[in-house]
């Protein structure tokens, strides 16, 4: 969309898209938050290229909860957990 053809309604969206991100930072939300949310975003979105590259690139910074787990279940394995 060049400049001269945006709209009323574009801007409006724009200002809208801009309000939804600071109430998302007010929220109170780390960095690893942010990238999920990022990433839960681009799986919505319609056009498949622009899902697929986008995911691809916030993959790269994605927390790997499961391995981080995993690496702790793995070190934690031999003591003794009183309950």
């Amino acid at each position: 969309m060049s400049k001269s053809n945006i709209t009323l309604k574009d801007i409006e969206k724009k200002k809208e898209s801009r309000l939804i991100v600071k109430e998302i930072e007010n929220f109170g939300i780390d960095e690893s938050q942010k990238i999920d949310i990022i990433l839960g975003i681009a799986m919505t979105l319609e056009n498949v290229t622009a899902l697929q590259e986008i995911a691809k690139i916030v993959k790269k910074f994605k927390f790997n909860i499961n391995k981080e787990e995993f690496e702790d279940n793995l070190n934690n394995k031999d003591k003794t957990i009183l309950t």
